[in-house]
């Protein structure tokens, strides 16, 4: 089946793994200032052209401390620039936590962790309450967001004029995610809104559409090209 380049990035978007943290939001939350005092907990998924799961992250908060000097940058009580350790847990498609490691920078906004056993490396920044990035190791590479708060992650796939991995996370009447095409390129990222039961989405190259009914999700996806299919995903979905 034909599978032109738009489609892939419709395609990997349509394919948002709806990953299940179990954690349900009834709407948006202030958002937060990751190091500033208090740890902050973040939700979320990942996906891959063959991986899927989902992830829960805390930034620390000993950065209480940093004072703002020229240029300002960010330092501590000790003239380093504000760091702070990161802690979590990542589950590919498993109840079974890989525990995650790392730092964030409160100046940068940069967040970088790590996972051993499957080994893996992510690289992130935050805004708004939700960190996005990429990740890569030798199982393969790919994208991955979290949000700030209680959140309702979702995994499955998506299918049609190309196939691969649609992961989705609500919070309020927010929705976002990550998807992958089957060949592992392109990733897209997936954003829109919850109104009733009705999903909208949009992504580079596209739009899908559908709806949410208890922990299931499901509609269709569509690109500019006119490439079309159907994706589905539950909260079970990430921790078989």
């Amino acid at each position: 089946m034909r599978v032109s380049t738009t489609l892939r990035c419709t395609g990997a978007a349509a394919i948002l793994a709806l990953a299940a943290c179990s954690k349900d939001s009834t709407g948006p939350a202030a958002v937060p200032d990751p190091g500033a005092g208090t740890p902050v907990e973040f939700n979320g998924t990942l996906a891959g052209s063959a991986i899927t799961g989902d992830i829960s992250i805390t930034i620390e908060g000993s950065a209480a401390s940093a004072r703002v000097v020229g240029g300002g940058i960010q330092f501590d009580a000790s003239g380093s620039m504000a760091v702070v350790a990161v802690n979590g847990c990542l589950y590919l498609a498993s109840a079974i936590c890989t525990t995650i490691t790392g730092t964030y920078n409160t100046t940068t906004k940069a967040l970088n962790f790590t996972t051993t056993s499957p080994a893996f490396t992510f690289t992130g920044a935050y805004s708004g309450g939700r960190i996005s990035g990429t990740f890569t190791g030798a199982g393969g590479t790919g994208v991955f967001v979290v949000h700030s708060g209680a959140v309702q992650v979702f995994c499955g796939t998506y299918i049609g004029d190309a196939a691969g991995v649609w992961n989705l996370v609500k919070t309020g009447n927010s929705v976002f995610g990550v998807a992958v095409d089957v060949s592992g390129s392109p990733s897209l990222q997936l954003t829109g809104s919850v109104s009733g039961s009705t999903i909208t989405l949009t992504y580079t190259g596209g739009t899908a559409g559908g709806t949410i009914s208890g922990t299931s999700m499901s509609g269709t996806w569509q690109t500019l090209a006119g490439d079309a299919g159907t994706w589905t995903g539950t909260t079970g979905g990430c921790r078989s």
